[in-house]
């Protein structure tokens, strides 16, 4: 709601998972637009959550779309930021949040149409997956990640543009979280510490920091002058994931905002 009370264009395109219309939606939270399944995972071919229910919306409506799930998101992003580009040049900033569910159960790459059938009834799919498979759905998403940068660098906004990489927990079942102790679900350290990664290409020297990040910096950002003064960007976006690597992380998201400091204590002087 902050960036949206502020004149931003906004959308949120992948995952949501914090609860069900009518009474909860991104709608409801401040996005404008929104595509992605309203639970927290779906099988990536038909779209169909843990309880069998087909799971693709786009706004409040269920939407049918054939596709791989990390290719969709990826290529919703692409047309949104294509959307939004000229009202970027022209002072109308622009805020997506874009989250993967990749590389979430069921483990599924592009070319595993045929196990759709066969986890249907079992989403968890802890018969199968191998570490290869994991790389291979990491890949699917880092590609997707690329059209999203070629497609800022086609409108002229990738220079002015903030990227950050981060995760909603720590991995699991695939991941190798040594030294850190516990995986997902877990509170200790294996579960709860992820990567936060920011780069900025224009007039941005690069530092590396350890120290904490998410929602500390969102409620920084909260408190900031960005919201008053979304000037102070031309162009900005947010990427979260973790670095391809299989021994990582699960679910991976990505914000971009155009022309104004975001959810992130980071800014980039005019």
């Amino acid at each position: 709601m902050l960036l949206k009370d502020a004149g931003y264009r906004t959308a949120l395109i992948g995952k949501w998972h914090l609860g069900y219309p009518p009474n909860f939606s991104p709608l409801k939270s401040g996005y404008e637009e929104f595509f992605g399944p309203m639970s927290g995972g779906v099988d990536y071919f038909s779209h169909a959550s843990n309880n069998g229910t087909h799971d693709l919306y786009f706004g409040e409506e269920e939407k049918t779309e054939e596709g791989y799930l990390t290719d969709l998101i990826s290529r919703r992003s692409v047309d949104y930021i294509g959307r939004m580009a000229e009202g970027a040049k022209n002072g109308v900033p622009f805020f997506l949040s874009m989250h993967y569910t990749a590389p979430h159960w069921p483990w599924e790459t592009r070319d595993d149409t045929r196990l759709a059938d066969e986890v249907k009834d079992n989403l968890f799919h802890l018969h199968g997956g191998n570490i290869h498979t994991y790389r291979r759905m990491i890949h699917h998403m880092d590609e997707g990640i690329g059209w999203v940068a070629d497609a800022l660098r086609e409108y002229g906004l990738l220079e002015n543009t903030l990227i950050a990489f981060t995760s909603d927990n720590g991995g699991e079942r695939f991941s190798d979280n040594w030294p850190l102790v516990g995986v997902k679900m877990d509170l200790t350290e294996g579960g709860i510490h992820v990567p936060w990664i920011a780069a900025l290409a224009r007039r941005h020297r690069a530092r590396r920091r350890a120290g904490r990040a998410g929602l500390c910096l969102r409620r920084r950002l909260a408190r900031g002058r960005a919201v008053r003064s979304p000037q102070d960007l031309r162009a900005a976006a947010v990427l979260a994931h973790e670095p391809p690597r299989p021994a990582r992380a699960a679910r991976r998201r990505l914000e971009i905002s155009a022309r104004g400091r975001q959810r992130l204590s980071l800014q980039h002087p005019r």
